[in-house]
């Protein structure tokens, strides 16, 4: 337990550190996240209980079909892949906010957008009228996010120049070779 209110001071103590662009990136990331785990939560208990899939919406009412065991499981295993880029991303954005190096902030950025294009491209927007109708709300947060993310990715690579690393405790500059004539 003390673990935890430790980790939680220290976050606390960086978010103040934050702009509110940056604060409004983390939110919507974690905002995307929860969205996307209440959206599973609510399609694998309606899955697991009523031993039915919901695919989505029409004329106001849910549209549902009933499953059985091996179409149960091909449904949760999809969900959890669209879940653990979600995660990955959210994972990313503390990263990209937190590290001082600018070229790890330019690794952690892009590793989001990326977990955001396999989330919208690759598991949303193709089951657009099926089962992805639930996660449109994660993946607009998290697009919102990565937009965000841009603006707070761009900022921080133009103010600081590419080896401005001598000032993270630990880092090293570029070596120079000895000059030999």
């Amino acid at each position: 337990m003390e673990y935890l209110s430790r980790f939680v001071r220290a976050e606390l103590s960086h978010w103040k550190q934050w702009d509110r662009l940056a604060r409004a990136e983390l939110l919507l990331a974690l905002a995307g996240l929860v969205a996307g785990l209440a959206a599973f939560a609510y399609l694998a208990i309606n899955l697991l209980i009523e031993n039915e899939a919901c695919y989505g919406m029409s004329a106001q009412k849910l549209q549902c079909q009933s499953v059985d065991a091996l179409a149960a499981g091909r449904f949760v295993l999809v969900l959890s892949n669209i879940l653990l880029p979600l995660f990955c991303g959210l994972l990313a954005v503390r990263w990209q906010l937190r590290t001082p190096d600018p070229s790890a902030r330019s690794v952690a950025y892009w590793t989001m957008f990326t977990c955001v294009l396999l989330v919208v491209f690759g598991g949303v927007l193709p089951a657009v009228t099926g089962s992805g109708f639930f996660l449109l709300p994660m993946a607009v947060l998290m697009a919102s996010s990565a937009a965000i993310g841009f603006i707070v990715w761009w900022r921080a690579r133009t103010a600081a120049p590419a080896y401005q690393m001598l000032a993270t405790p630990g880092a090293q500059g570029p070596k120079q070779a000895p000059m030999t004539d």
